[in-house]
């Protein structure tokens, strides 16, 4: 198992964690980091959403439209990471001895 860390991984190292079809461990770190960026995008959308709201610029109806584009392009986003969480091919080697 690899940890993924803040740290660069280099190309080659990638290349191996891929063919050895390696599983990752999210750190600690790493997780609070990507948890900081999305409470700071929750938060930049609620702010932009309040700010037109409250300036009158959107309907009741054209606010309703503008979750229900943001909720399916939320789907969007989840449903492909999902597809890319799919596992790699095998490979077969031999052994010489």
């Amino acid at each position: 198992m690899h940890e993924v860390t803040t740290k660069p991984l280099s190309l080659a190292r990638l290349k191996t964690l891929i063919l050895e079809d390696s599983k990752l461990k999210l750190s600690i770190e790493v997780t609070r980091k990507i948890q900081e960026c999305r409470a700071y995008l929750d938060q930049k959308i609620a702010t932009t959403s309040c700010w037109i709201i409250t300036r009158g610029k959107l309907s009741p109806q054209q606010v309703k439209n503008l979750l229900e584009a943001m909720n399916n392009e939320e789907k969007k986003v989840q449903e492909k990471m999902n597809a890319s969480k799919t596992k790699g091919v095998k490979v077969k080697t031999e052994k010489d001895w």
